[in-house]
């Protein structure tokens, strides 16, 4: 797999739920874990991950942009037990001051690789 995303227009995509149900105890309690990441050729990498946790009230979500050796993840996370919302966002390989531009060199790099609008194909009448 290592050798087929090193490819110049090699673009992969992976995921992974974990799901656990359990109804002993208080009532039914369920734990849900996703996992995405998505890849595309120049060390472009966006993750995504949520977590459901309904014995801690727990929800979490988090989004990775990463260019090579250098990313921006954001957090958000609330408890529906004690109401705490937390917001956080990580830089790595970078500063702060740095998320603007690496924002826009994201938006420019991924947009080489989103599905482009196919031909309208019309047929033409008259003559």
């Amino acid at each position: 797999q290592e050798h087929m995303t090193s490819g110049a227009n090699c673009q992969t995509f992976t995921s992974s739920t974990v799901i656990s149900y359990s109804n002993l105890g208080d009532g039914p309690k369920v734990y849900q874990e996703t996992s995405e990441m998505r890849s595309a050729p120049g060390g472009i990498r966006e993750t995504r991950r949520t977590v459901r946790d309904s014995d801690s009230g727990l929800e979490q979500m988090s989004i990775g942009h990463h260019i090579r050796e250098r990313a921006h993840i954001m957090q958000r996370s609330r408890n529906h037990r004690t109401g705490d919302q937390e917001e956080r966002q990580d830089y790595i390989n970078m500063d702060e001051s740095d998320a603007a531009a690496f924002d826009d060199e994201w938006r420019r790099e991924t947009s080489r690789f989103r599905p482009q609008r196919g031909l309208d194909y019309r047929r033409h009448e008259g003559s």
